[in-house]
């Protein structure tokens, strides 16, 4: 499951679809934080579960010897995927920002293609207003995601829903008898739970090719 999703955005990566990977990417803290937290409303999940495995460590670095830069913290992440991938804006809300630490006045995403500046963080005062700024390299942040979701994952995977997948086919005749059969599994599996079908078994009669077909319980 996870480890899938990682090697598609590391793909990504590679191949420098760096929407694509971006876009997958941020999804990662929401699965992880799904398993971590399943009562908690989604915006806590994904900023629970990032600052507890990912942002507590990117703040102590940046809090060292009393500095109080500007990090990427669960709050701004959850901002970027929220502008990303439901405006398509590869970029922060800086008015949704309640951390004081981390109300920056702006954020960039950027790739470099030679020397790779993984993350630029700035705090400032210009008379007596702040200014603060993130420079993040998008395979940078990336990386992260994917490094510790994936560590995440292998350490959870019991607790992880793993029977839904994309089913992937070589050839037609396989897709017919696998669907038919997939078809035929669901149905009986979803009848056995409804009372007074827990014993009722559901063939396929007909074609899934576009001919039609029915369900014929067995007797």
């Amino acid at each position: 499951m996870i480890d899938e999703y990682v090697k598609e955005i590391r793909a990504s990566l590679v191949n420098e679809q760096y929407y694509a990977a971006l876009s997958l990417a941020l999804t990662l803290p929401d699965i992880c934080g799904s398993v971590e937290f399943p009562n908690k409303m989604i915006h806590e999940r994904y900023i629970g579960w990032y600052d507890r495995y990912i942002g507590d460590q990117m703040k102590a670095g940046e809090f060292a010897k009393g500095r109080r830069k500007p990090y990427l913290s669960g709050e701004i992440v959850y901002n970027l995927r929220n502008s990303f991938l439901h405006n398509g804006r590869p970029d922060v809300d800086i008015n949704k920002l309640k951390n004081a630490d981390n109300q920056v006045q702006k954020f960039i995403l950027y790739v470099c293609d030679t020397e790779i500046i993984e993350e630029v963080a700035v705090s400032a005062m210009v008379g007596e207003v702040p200014f603060k700024l993130i420079n993040v390299e998008v395979r940078h942040l990336c990386n992260i995601l994917c490094a510790y979701a994936l560590q995440y994952y292998n350490a959870h995977k019991e607790d992880f829903i793993t029977d839904s997948t994309i089913l992937t086919y070589d050839g037609i005749g396989n897709f017919k008898e696998d669907m038919i059969k997939l078809f035929e599994d669901s149905v009986n599996d979803y009848y056995s739970k409804i009372p007074g079908h827990e014993k009722s078994v559901f063939s396929l009669v007909g074609s899934v090719d576009g001919s039609g077909f029915s369900l014929r319980e067995k007797r």
